[in-house]
């Protein structure tokens, strides 16, 4: 099983190594050392891949990384997520410097569609 780790940092969005997900591989959203933001919500507004629905929160309240279950139902295709990071820990408040530092945008691309039962 894969992991890959999302950087949620107030510049951009990183990832380890790709976006490319199979079925039970996991995926942390993380909130960089570099990152002044204290907290994040990650929103999949189109539908997650993942065993949990969401939103997921990181920050102050989830100190360690919150790592997501690729689901054996998920279907091929990319599940693009939103990334808010709201101004000095305020819910709903945007960071002074407009869009590019307050909303990130990404996705996870699931490379296989889920395993077909096959019936005797």
């Amino acid at each position: 099983m894969a992991n890959i780790t999302v950087n949620v940092a107030t510049m951009r969005v990183r990832y380890n190594l790709r976006t490319e997900v199979k079925h039970g591989d996991t995926v942390v959203f993380t909130l960089g050392t570099a990152s002044v933001a204290p907290n994040a919500s990650i929103t999949f507004p189109n539908g997650t891949c993942f065993t949990e629905p969401g939103p997921f929160f990181l920050g102050a309240d989830n100190v360690m990384p919150h790592a997501l279950t690729v689901s054996d139902t998920a279907k091929k295709g990319v599940y693009l997520f939103e990334v808010s990071i709201p101004a000095n820990g305020e819910p709903g408040a945007m960071q002074a410097e407009g869009p590019p530092s307050g909303r990130k945008n990404g996705g996870i691309e699931v490379i296989r569609d889920p395993p077909v039962e096959v019936r005797r």
